[in-house]
């Protein structure tokens, strides 16, 4: 077995903006031992990766959003609402003063 393994995100700009600027450039992700669970063989046990938790699908349902100006996507509004609750948590802990998270 291998003692290395590259593990893979997706992230919005946004989001990596506001670890980068508010939070001391520490960034909380999900991540995934495989970036395309589809492209591996088909009784590989990392092949039942949801496509909601797919570094790969998740980019590529952002990247759609983006080339048709999709301003109401779900995964765009549903990164908003975890930035926002993000900055919740950071305020009540004093990550951020009130002047930040406005």
């Amino acid at each position: 077995m291998r003692s290395n393994i590259n593990f893979y995100s997706t992230n919005t700009y946004l989001a990596y903006t506001v670890s980068q600027i508010y939070y001391n450039k520490k960034h909380f992700v999900w991540c995934s031992p495989v970036f395309d669970a589809m492209s591996l063989d088909k009784l590989h046990h990392w092949r039942n990766n949801p496509p909601s938790s797919s570094p790969f699908n998740i980019y590529t349902e952002l990247k759609e959003a983006v080339t048709r100006k999709d301003l109401h996507n779900s995964k765009i509004e549903a990164n908003k609402i975890g930035i926002m609750k993000g900055a919740q948590i950071a305020l009540k802990k004093e990550i951020i003063d009130e002047v930040e998270y406005n």
